[in-house]
């Protein structure tokens, strides 16, 4: 089954490259690509580390809120190596799951570890969905679009979400629990297959889920609120990544020397980032390129300049995942670390926890 699945999100790639090709023109791509300019190239790559450097520097910080001390090239090692599991490695064994298992083994609590992960990404894609509602405002007319005006509704709504397990967290389980007994009680003599029988796996499916964000989400929050130097940390990096983030997008068009506009990468970056983490395809090729092409589009630019683009930010992500690998290789690695991993991102016990 896995198989099949890398095989299926493998081909909807393929397919997407095909149409994003066609449609971007293969000659103006060609001549778009052979127009590198040597100095913006190199930029690029700097602004990507500083990225990178910016992400981990908030994780350590989060990791160090449990009292734990790891130090910024431990966790730079880890970073790139996770690079490596999620953007050169076809399984099922991300690279968030890979970081935090070595950084668990470090510190002696993968606990502390998996969260310390969580609420780096889990921060950074709260201000994700707020820039997908508020950025569009830098264009006026964008919100015309359903295109953009459905994203963002949608982000209005899982903000909300969010907030409302963050304050009635518990409530909200309550309510869960029993809506379950009553339903399982009226699905009791009908079995698993029936639409009640149905209805009740969802909402067990989504009780845990909201549980388990919501004891993590209840943990850190506590520990950020006893600790506002700490707090502070994490929102000013998390602004400064989205900030290297316009600019990478930026400097990569003028790699190829589109004079594309920073405030309309910055109106629609987000929506076009959210668009293109849809989980259906391998490791997010093709659809990201494409969900860039798409929106890049209302502000004006070509898609050969924006599709020339990005495949340059997919080439930076391979050449980062080709440093985590040599990072990985040269890794003091003990026996059956790999089986290990893959405990933990099958089963989300590692086990060895104090």
């Amino acid at each position: 089954m896995k198989r099949r699945t890398l095989l299926i999100k493998a081909a909807v790639s393929l397919a997407f490259f095909a149409i994003l090709f066609a449609f971007a023109g293969r000659q103006d791509l060609l001549a778009m690509l052979k127009r590198v300019d040597p100095l913006y190239f190199a930029l690029s790559f700097v602004i990507a580390a500083a990225q990178i450097s910016t992400s981990c520097l908030k994780w350590r910080v989060l990791i160090n809120l449990y009292g734990d001390r790891l130090g910024f090239g431990f966790l730079m090692r880890n970073y790139l190596i996770g690079y490596y599991f999620t953007n050169l490695m076809p399984s099922n064994i991300g690279g968030d799951v890979v970081r935090s298992y070595y950084a668990g083994r470090r510190i002696g609590s993968q606990t502390h570890a998996a969260i310390s992960v969580f609420m780096e990404r889990f921060t950074g894609s709260l201000y994700l969905l707020a820039l997908v509602i508020a950025m569009p405002l830098l264009k006026p007319g964008l919100y015309a679009r359903p295109a953009v005006f459905i994203p963002a509704l949608g982000a209005a709504g899982l903000l909300v979400f969010f907030a409302a397990l963050a304050f009635w967290g518990q409530g909200l389980i309550r309510f869960l629990n029993g809506l379950i007994e009553n339903l399982a009680r009226r699905a009791s003599g009908a079995g698993g297959r029936s639409l009640v029988g149905r209805g009740v796996k969802a909402l067990l499916w989504f009780r845990g889920k909201s549980e388990k964000i919501g004891e993590k989400l209840a943990l850190t929050v506590r520990l950020l609120k006893e600790n506002r130097g700490a707090a502070f940390a994490v929102f000013g990096l998390t602004v400064l990544f989205y900030a290297l983030t316009w600019g990478n997008v930026w400097l990569a068009y003028r790699t190829f020397g589109e004079p594309a506009e920073l405030r309309g990468i910055m109106s629609l970056l987000a929506t076009a980032m959210l668009a293109g983490s849809i989980p259906v395809t391998l490791g997010s090729l093709g659809i990201a390129e494409g969900a860039y092409v798409f929106y890049f589009r209302f502000v004006g630019i070509a898609p050969a300049a924006t599709l020339a683009m990005g495949l340059f930010l997919r080439f930076k992500l391979l050449a980062v995942g080709l440093a985590g690998l040599v990072g990985y290789l040269t890794y003091p690695h003990e026996r059956f670390d790999y089986e290990r991993i893959r405990q933990q991102a099958e089963t989300g016990s590692p086990g060895g926890d104090p």
